[in-house]
């Protein structure tokens, strides 16, 4: 019976026993300071272990054995034969870290064979990724080997494992020390390295060199493509257009960027240019007076040369669009209505119902018909914006919601449009054009029983519904009841031919597609 709480423990062979026992005593004298004592003992140990013929009958014991073994020679001034101990106890338990770590520091103190003692610190970190002990060492075996990169890696490491230890830090600007000179050095190896450019920017802002710290934070910002490098310039220079210019292409609707170009501009005497700013910021936010008013102040008066031609030509489509413009980037509400005469006059143009909608945002007449614009364009999910608003506006429009739903389904949010087809059905539960659409939107996203449903609601009530009998005879196919097939695509079929040629490539009919019924369908 297997034990439930844990067997039996193994026995220590008679062997490793005697063994321990000689290394107990060693220690002991160890400690006690007899070391000739000490020395003879674990030498003692070192012959019975070498000439011990089962070592592979209990191999995790007898490493542990050879690596005291060895710990005892070292300390008692016999190195090398400590590291043929440490050697056997890594072959006979290669996952053994302390016979790893112990040979490679022997080797290390010695200064013998280092790159051999940096093998050793590997193995163990090959088993403990994180020992702080074999990465110290390696570190120290790097630097006396000469290979000072890989100690500076090492260190490199160690803070990464450890951020608070200074005494790493320490060694590591002893190593390599942060100044200009070695910063700058090493960029002309890497010039993409963002984190050296980081330190470059701020030893020199630290140094004073305000104008090499703004290049060096402008060459961040264009590495990382991120705004707080680029804001770090304009708190070391406000008036810097260029950090501003990459802090608007980042972002490009931010109004107090804007704000601060259109001023430093503005200082410049380049009017035109800010200008241009005020009028993107009165159009992005037309409620604000101060926008309007700096555009008032900067703009030339073309009120008059508009109102000029209209004088003549009341219907200039160019003209309106100018005045609605200049009247709007004033807040004057006089806009709204000049949009919609430019409605009126030019009914396919969407620019002109947005422009009415900013003054008559509850306009349901003009979202319905840039709704029903955008939706011819195929620009779905504008038109679905609109219809959605009218829907909120006047919940029970079933002519807005059934656009609404349709807009949806283009842009294959089946769910989404079958709620919207249901919000009709329950208004009005006859009508057929939504229980269809629902239908087809369930058939669509793969809920073919409650497709079924909604279209024999279509056909109960509307037997001479083509489009009905097609997504029945779909959804047959795709349940694997194809007897009521062909039946149903020929019920649609004769009501409308263009269905015959739907579906010679629908894939739903895949399964019917050999039968002679479905073939006698196109001949």
């Amino acid at each position: 019976m297997a034990a439930i709480f844990g067997g039996k423990k193994e026995k220590k062979s008679k062997s490793v026993i005697a063994i321990e026992e000689i290394l107990d005593e060693a220690d002991g004298h160890l400690k006690g300071g007899e070391t000739d004592k000490a020395a003879s003992e674990y030498r003692r140990a070192h012959r019975y272990l070498y000439r011990e013929e089962n070592l592979a009958e209990a191999p995790i014991d007898f490493a542990e054995l050879f690596t005291r073994t060895g710990h005892g020679l070292y300390e008692t001034g016999e190195p090398d034969r400590a590291i043929e101990c440490f050697d056997k106890a890594t072959q006979l338990n290669p996952k053994n870290t302390i016979a790893w770590m112990s040979r490679g520091i022997v080797h290390l103190k010695t200064e013998t064979m280092l790159n051999f003692a940096i093998m050793c610190f590997e193995e163990v970190l090959k088993l403990e990724p994180d020992n702080q002990e074999a990465m110290e060492n390696q570190a120290e075996a790097y630097m006396l080997s000469g290979k000072k990169d890989d100690a500076v890696e090492t260190y490199k490491k160690l803070i990464e494992l450890v951020p608070d230890n200074e005494e790493y830090r320490t060694k590591l600007n002893e190593m390599e020390p942060v100044n200009l000179e070695t910063v700058t050095a090493k960029l002309k190896k890497t010039p993409k390295d963002v984190n050296l450019w980081k330190i470059r920017a701020k030893l020199l802002e630290d140094e004073g060199q305000t104008a090499k710290a703004i290049e060096s934070y402008l060459r961040v910002g264009y590495l990382e493509k991120k705004p707080d490098a680029y804001e770090k310039v304009l708190e070391l220079n406000p008036k810097n257009k260029t950090a501003l210019d990459k802090l608007l292409k980042l972002k490009p609707d931010d109004q107090g960027y804007m704000v601060r170009k259109a001023e430093i501009l503005l200082a410049e005497g380049e009017k035109e240019e800010a200008l241009e700013l005020y009028q993107r910021l009165s159009e992005l936010d037309p409620a604000n007076n101060d926008y309007a008013e700096k555009v008032r102040e900067l703009k030339p008066d073309e009120m008059e040369e508009v109102e000029s031609i209209l004088a003549t030509d009341p219907n200039n489509l160019e003209a309106l669009s100018k005045k609605a413009a200049i009247l709007g980037s004033r807040g004057d509400q006089g806009a709204g209505d000049i949009f919609m005469k430019l409605v009126q006059l030019e009914p396919q143009n969407t620019a002109h119902y947005e422009g009415a909608l900013k003054f008559k945002p509850d306009a349901i007449g003009l979202l319905k018909t840039k709704g029903e614009l955008h939706f011819d364009k195929e620009e779905y999910d504008k038109s679905l914006e609109c219809y959605a608003k009218v829907a909120q506006l006047k919940p029970d429009d079933v002519d807005a919601l059934h656009n609404k739903g349709a807009a949806q389904f283009k842009l294959e949010r089946f769910d989404d449009a079958v709620k919207t087809f249901d919000q009709i059905i329950a208004i009005d539960p006859e009508d057929t054009i939504a229980y269809l659409t629902k239908g087809a939107a369930l058939f669509k996203s793969g809920q073919i029983d409650p497709a079924v449903e909604a279209l024999n609601n279509v056909v109960k009530r509307d037997p001479e519904d083509a489009a009905a009998w097609y997504y029945k005879s779909c959804a047959e196919a795709k349940k694997g009841n194809l007897k009521p097939v062909v039946p149903f695509l020929t019920r649609a079929i004769d009501m409308e031919e263009d269905f015959r040629e739907r579906a010679k490539t629908d894939e739903c009919f895949a399964p019917v597609k050999d039968t002679p019924e479905f073939k006698a369908l196109f001949e």
